[in-house]
């Protein structure tokens, strides 16, 4: 019996539930979910059709309602002989990874458990790519999978692929494989990076038909030294084969028809160079990470959903988790250790483990995917700021400012770009007319200093700080009003304390107001807008201390560690590319809209 690993034409085992005694058929596949019986008791019950030296994987999955028990069979043999207590929480899911050996008195399984998998990834963490550092000389850097260990496609069921790559320049003349399970006859699949940035995938039969789609628009192409997610979708009843760059469909030339048949071949599958052609020329330069195939043509609203709005996530926690056939972590896993020839990067979902070539521990990178598209750059303070062109500005509800505050703070990160006179960083006014409204800005005169304005029935009041802000620079810039003064902070220092008469929010007529950040709302359109990037902007309705303004600068506490019970709105703009909501994550719901045309 041939074993295939991950995708296949039943990548799922079969397992038969009779009042609770679970049966697995092992001729079926290597990969099992075991959804439990609320009713009676659980019983794994040895498998049937082992093979020696196969690895194995049960999914033990609690229903929604009744959580139980599960007893395992003599065969099952787990680390000092102490069989493990499943998790009895609704919808937990465990693990048990197991690997098929004779001991001399038949085949057992020697057993792995990981308990509560879920709850587990609640908090997910990527730290580390691989980088395949395949730039000149002698190319040699690789992933390749085991004997044995095939992840194959059998042509006739629907399969995905998902990745995020970053080529790297300086490869002049490269074809950049990215994956690859076709040997020179040209039965298989392959995945690559033309030196142009180019995707191409193609997957071909061994009666050589087949399907070799590569994007038509350069505009489209992989830029060097950026991040992209990429997924291939085959839908094996259409015969089509789709690629979504960075969460949407990217326009495609196709080449081949008639009927795809199998795919499957004896090449193993290869991460970082080609295994149709030799030539050094045909390695991956750059980095790789959180690699997985599906046993599904995943649908657009699911590729959309692991692009996860430019940042790599959690798969076990996605909508298709159940199809997740492989899963290769590239560096995160525990176990994973890029030591040439005896190392591994493992599949936390299969058992498809790569072997490393030519690697070492310094290929372990902490670059790891991000994705910017436009307005969401690379912030100050994790990954992402938000970007305003002098043509935005983002909708806020009223409350982001508190209930008719008389004292307050407003803190934020800036990086202007440029400076045309009035620079908005935020303004509340009415919706029509010219009186009555607040704003914060960088100021026209004197030039780029913070700048404070109340006005109200005609009569404006005017507060300026001493020290200009410095264009294309991260600062950190707050103001506070305690009821009588405004005070200015710049790159965590007092900057000017102005005497009486200070106004704050609370202090507009009453009725209605509009809320805007990087523009003044005047005369019922928005005016002055700002250009450049914002971070971290946070609003209290109670004046913060200079030692609060200082670790808000320093990044030793965040706004809803200071004075949390005061804190009105927080936008800490982690959204994401494609999101056009600005979340307040000061959990009082002020989230924003973002008015970018």
């Amino acid at each position: 019996m041939t074993y295939r690993f991950g995708i296949q034409p039943t990548p799922i085992g079969t397992v038969t539930d009779v009042g609770g005694a679970q049966s697995t058929d092992a001729n079926t596949g290597v990969r099992f979910l075991v959804t439990l019986n609320p009713v009676g008791a659980n019983t794994l019950e040895n498998p049937t059709n082992l093979q020696e030296g196969q690895t194995y994987t049960w999914q033990l999955m609690q229903d929604s309602s009744t959580p139980v028990d599960i007893t395992f069979g003599s065969n099952f043999y787990f680390p000092g002989g102490t069989t493990p207590t499943i998790t009895q929480t609704t919808s937990a899911v465990d693990i048990v990874r197991a690997t098929a050996l004779d001991d001399g008195t038949g085949v057992k399984l020697y057993c792995e458990f990981e308990a509560d998998v879920k709850a587990a990834s609640s908090v997910f963490e990527n730290d580390y790519s691989v980088l395949f550092d395949n730039a000149t000389g002698t190319m040699s850097e690789y992933l390749v999978a085991g004997s044995g260990s095939d992840v194959d496609f059998d042509g006739a069921s629907d399969v995905s692929i998902s990745v995020w790559v970053r080529p790297k320049s300086g490869g002049t003349g490269m074809t950049r494989w990215i994956l690859s399970k076709m040997p020179a006859a040209r039965t298989g699949y392959e995945v690559w990076v033309t030196s142009a940035g180019r995707v191409d995938i193609r997957f071909q039969d061994s009666g050589g038909t087949y399907r070799w789609i590569y994007q038509s628009s350069a505009g489209e192409y992989l830029a060097d030294d950026a991040w992209a997610h990429l997924a291939i979708v085959w839908d094996a009843t259409a015969e089509t084969l789709t690629l979504y760059k960075n969460g949407s469909v990217s326009s495609t030339t196709a080449v081949g028809t008639g009927a795809v048949g199998s795919l499957s071949n004896s090449e193993a599958l290869t991460i970082g160079r080609s295994t149709r052609y030799s030539t050094t020329s045909n390695y991956f330069y750059g980095d790789i990470d959180e690699l997985s195939f599906w046993g599904k043509a995943l649908p657009s609203s699911e590729v959309t959903e692991i692009f996860n709005n430019g940042v790599a996530g959690n798969l076990s926690t996605h909508t298709a988790t159940g199809d997740l056939t492989n899963w290769y972590r590239m560096g995160d896993d525990a176990s994973d250790d890029l030591t040439g020839g005896t190392g591994q990067v493992t599949d936390v979902i299969g058992s498809a483990n790569l072997t490393p070539q030519g690697t070492s521990a310094a290929d372990k990178v902490s670059q790891t995917p991000v994705v910017y598209v436009a307005p969401w750059v690379a912030g100050e303070i994790g990954n992402f700021g938000l970007e305003f062109d002098g043509n935005d500005y983002v909708d806020l509800p009223t409350a982001s400012v508190g209930s008719s505050p008389t004292s307050g703070t407003m803190a934020c990160w800036v990086y202007p770009h440029a400076y045309a006179g009035y620079e908005m960083f935020f303004s509340q006014g009415k919706p029509t007319g010219t009186t009555d409204y607040l704003y914060w800005s960088m100021n026209a005169s004197p030039a780029k200093r913070q700048r404070f304005v109340f006005k109200f029935g005609g009569s404006q009041t005017t507060w300026t700080s001493s020290t200009a802000l410095t264009l294309n620079q991260w600062q950190h810039i707050a103001v506070t009003c305690d009821g009588s003064s405004i005070k200015f902070y710049h790159n965590g220092s007092e900057d000017t304390t102005t005497g009486s008469g200070a106004s704050w929010f609370g202090d507009l007529a009453s009725g209605s107001t509009k809320t805007v950040m990087g523009a003044l709302w005047y005369n019922g359109t928005e005016a002055y807008e700002f250009d450049g990037v914002l971070d971290e902007f946070a609003i209290w309705d109670t004046a913060l201390s200079l030692s609060d303004i200082q670790d808000l600068y320093n990044k030793a506490k965040a706004p809803t560690d200071i004075s949390s019970s005061n804190l009105q709105s927080y936008y800490n703009m982690e959204d994401g590319s494609g999101s056009t909501t600005l979340a307040d994550r000061s959990g009082n719901g002020n989230n924003g809209t973002l008015q970018f045309p």
